[in-house]
């Protein structure tokens, strides 16, 4: 139980990265319309 709460917790903190990333992404390309 524990390791598995652990390995959720790792995904949960690169999904996290990756939103982080995809937001800033998108705020590049807004910016580059206006």
């Amino acid at each position: 139980m524990a390791v598995d709460f652990r390995a959720k917790k790792t995904i949960g903190n690169e999904k996290s990265k990756l939103k982080l990333k995809f937001t800033g992404f998108i705020k590049k390309i807004t910016r580059r319309k206006k």
